[in-house]
């Protein structure tokens, strides 16, 4: 039914299919990597504000919905994802880059939260792009990058890890 995209570093939603784009929000904080949850009533997101770091917020797709921040945690969040049943949220904390620099970098890697928030879990040190399995008991993520991508998964305890494909 809608469209939501990232523009001039903030989410619009426009409906399909020729509806016109609207700011999901009206926060000054940028926006970027929105997910759907599997029934598609609500939307995770990364944001980010150079004095308070990043942080996860999940948006209701209903008419006039505020955002809700769920982390509390100065971090460098990345790839929201649901879990198919839309009560849990794996993401990834970013180590420091050139851009970024190294601050909020502590124990990057792959991590599992309840959509009402809460303490992250830690799941594993390494990978990217991580998202559940339909039946949401194991992960799948990238590894590796260049040309030795590695794609693997593991149980969301991150016990298991299994190697599934090398491109």
């Amino acid at each position: 039914k809608h469209l939501v995209f990232n523009a001039v570093g903030y989410l619009w939603k426009k409906e399909l299919p020729n509806g016109t784009p609207q700011r999901i929000s009206q926060g000054k904080d940028f926006e970027f990597e929105p997910a759907f949850s599997a029934d598609g009533n609500s939307m995770v997101y990364t944001s980010w504000n150079d004095e308070l770091g990043g942080a996860l917020n999940i948006l209701s797709m209903k008419p006039g919905a505020v955002p809700t921040k769920i982390t509390s945690e100065k971090a460098i969040y990345r790839n929201p994802s649901f879990a198919p049943d839309g009560k849990s949220i794996v993401f990834q904390k970013e180590d420091g880059s050139n851009s970024m620099g190294p601050a909020y970098t502590s124990k990057p890697g792959i991590y599992i939260m309840p959509v009402s928030g809460g303490a992250p879990v830690f799941i594993h040190n390494k990978g990217y792009l991580a998202s559940f399995n339909g039946k949401g008991d194991r992960l799948y993520y990238q590894a590796g990058g260049g040309m030795n991508i590695l794609y693997s998964s593991c149980k969301t305890d991150g016990t298991d890890e299994r190697a599934h494909l090398k491109s």
